[in-house]
């Protein structure tokens, strides 16, 4: 158990909604999951970070935003079936315990603009049997389609054959995505259900490792995403994993209100060191839409601005990590 488990209160989600703008849907429900274990429970998902390291496969790239996997270091392994009946049982047994994180497909949930438009991974959390009978997702964004408000709502008593649906399996980045938060071991996409479970329930958090076999991470990842939008930026496929530099903004976002909230999370200096990250990461999202749009149109130089940015934030990566020693930097690394 953790040291800040005596110290964990019942789940408020009002608390957790000053929060939703630093979220993405992965950090959103491990959050909510860990409120119910630990006082500050933003520290799990801080370890290490802020982090990026990439990978490329197949012309396309695995994003890891922690050193190793969310899932893994807390304990936590995904299971799956093809049977509603059978997936509400195994959810229902471990909700007599505690919370639930469900790992659904957005194209099934009504509270999500996603909703029978376009498929997407999405965890939520389902409480405790015994606490309050609703379910809450606390993550919000703006998106092309609109604004994604944070959720609060009754549970539906059919949620397994509706609402608990999982992603296919077959879209390549989603299983990156995926791969990234629950490690080396099964995925168990391609299941029509899908939810997390303690490997062992009431024990702490089990040894986890990520593959690091060509993975680039901190500045070098920047940088390789940036020699990658130079060769591939009048293409508009080349923007099709814009998600997840997105999520790399969100994580910087979680960790400059964490460190605010949590004076213990890491020196000042490293404060205003990632605050000044920030300002630099919060213009890719924009850019890459914008680049996105330029590239449709055969405009010249559609990616310039974006490889630009990359070059820019890669300077402030690799360094203050939380959790890490403080290390004098002379100079940063640019190109």
């Amino acid at each position: 158990m953790s040291p800040d488990s005596t110290s964990a209160t019942p789940f408020n989600s009002d608390l957790m909604a000053a929060w939703s703008e630093r979220f993405t849907c992965y950090t959103a429900a491990l959050g909510v999951w860990l409120t119910h274990r630990q006082l500050r429970w933003w520290r799990p998902l801080l370890t290490g970070g802020p982090y990026l390291g990439v990978r490329e496969q197949g012309g396309l790239w695995q994003f890891d935003h922690s050193p190793v996997p969310w899932a893994g270091g807390l304990g936590l392994t995904v299971r799956g079936c093809d049977d509603a009946k059978e997936a509400r049982a195994a959810v229902d047994d471990l909700r007599g315990v505690g919370p639930v994180i469900v790992a659904a497909d957005v194209f099934h949930l009504p509270w999500q603009l996603g909703y029978r438009r376009w498929h997407a991974p999405h965890w939520f959390v389902l409480p405790p049997l015994g606490a309050a009978a609703e379910l809450v997702d606390p993550l919000a964004m703006t998106t092309e389609r609109g604004r994604q408000k944070p959720f609060r709502g009754p549970l539906p008593p059919a949620l397994f054959v509706g609402w608990g649906r999982a992603l296919s399996g077959d879209n390549t980045v989603h299983q990156f995505r995926e791969r990234s938060v629950l490690g080396t071991g099964p995925t168990q996409l391609g299941a029509r259900y899908r939810w997390l479970e303690p490997v062992v329930p009431g024990c702490g958090p089990i040894r986890e490792t990520m593959r690091t076999d060509h993975r680039l991470a901190g500045p070098d990842a920047c940088h390789a995403l940036a020699d990658y939008f130079t060769d591939h930026g009048s293409d508009s496929a080349a923007y099709s994993q814009a998600e997840d530099v997105w999520q790399a903004v969100r994580q910087r976002e979680f960790a400059v209100s964490a460190a605010e909230a949590d004076p213990g999370l890491m020196p000042p200096q490293a404060l205003a060191h990632w605050r000044s990250a920030l300002e630099h990461w919060r213009r890719l999202p924009g850019l890459l839409l914008h680049a996105r749009l330029s590239a449709e149109a055969s405009r010249p130089d559609a990616a310039r601005a974006v490889v630009s940015a990359l070059r820019r934030v890669a300077a402030f990566e690799g360094q203050h990590r939380v959790g890490e020693p403080a290390v004098e930097v002379d100079g940063w690394e640019s190109r």
